[in-house]
């Protein structure tokens, strides 16, 4: 009995202390980012500054670690090396980051009609993973150079949230169609 114990006692000290590693480099990504988003900006970038922003307020908050669960607690730091990529490419064409910003914006207006329907209510796990597909085709569309960890497109996102509309309206619960 002591030694399975100790055995667990061990795996967790490594588990909280991996955890711990990530959530560090989280963090310190995040100062990051943040240090970009102060100071002066020319005009023509100030809306995707404010796009970041909103961005990383949605990502890092209090709870954000416990709130993104085990899947999608580790890549948060992908998540924020997007946008890093994003600020560095944003000054070289403003207007080309304006057009993608508003692909992804069809996409979360869509999103948000989608968590009206659950006001009040506890969104259902499929429902919740829409926000990281949102989080997915950013990454996608500006940051191709960093891997998406699925195929990820503006069509499947407002696909999958269509379905998940339906499926309210429809009461239908747990149907798992891509």
């Amino acid at each position: 009995m002591r030694k399975i114990t100790e055995i667990a006692k061990s795996e967790i000290y490594d588990r909280v202390l991996k955890l711990a590693q990530i959530c560090e480099g989280i963090l310190n990504k995040a100062n990051t980012v943040r240090k970009h988003l102060k100071g002066k900006m020319d005009f023509r970038t100030a809306y995707a500054y404010s796009d970041i922003g909103a961005q990383l307020s949605n990502l890092i908050y209090k709870g954000f670690a416990t709130n993104a669960g085990s899947q999608y607690f580790p890549q948060l730091e992908r998540y924020l090396d997007a946008i890093l990529k994003r600020i560095e490419k944003l000054p070289q064409d403003p207007n080309r980051d304006l057009v993608n910003l508003n692909k992804v914006r069809d996409c979360e207006e869509k999103y948000e009609s989608l968590l009206g329907m659950y006001a009040g209510k506890i969104l259902p796990p499929e429902v919740k993973n829409i926000r990281f597909m949102l989080e997915e085709l950013r990454v996608s569309i500006f940051a191709q150079s960093i891997r998406t960890l699925y195929p990820v497109s503006e069509k499947r996102v407002i696909n999958e949230i269509n379905l998940r509309i339906e499926q309210k309206k429809s009461g239908l619960k747990n149907t798992d169609k891509k």
